[in-house]
């Protein structure tokens, strides 16, 4: 999966994405594309971390 990040994401919170990413797929596991925006959004101050996180639950919720 190719990460595409917002142009005024920096270059550690992209970083510290990729790594993220990687440590799930290293698990074997997959996160979506709308969870990787939603982290990024966080570090941006765009939405806290308590939105991020309910938003992934509501999106588990409705099977997205």
């Amino acid at each position: 999966m190719d990460i595409e990040f917002l142009p005024e994401t920096s270059p550690e919170a992209r970083a510290a994405i990729k790594n993220i990413v990687g440590s799930w797929r290293i698990e074997g596991l997959e996160i979506s594309k709308e969870a990787i925006r939603d982290m990024e959004l966080c570090s941006l101050g765009k939405i806290t971390s308590d939105e991020a996180v309910r938003r992934v639950i509501e999106r588990a919720m409705n099977n997205e």
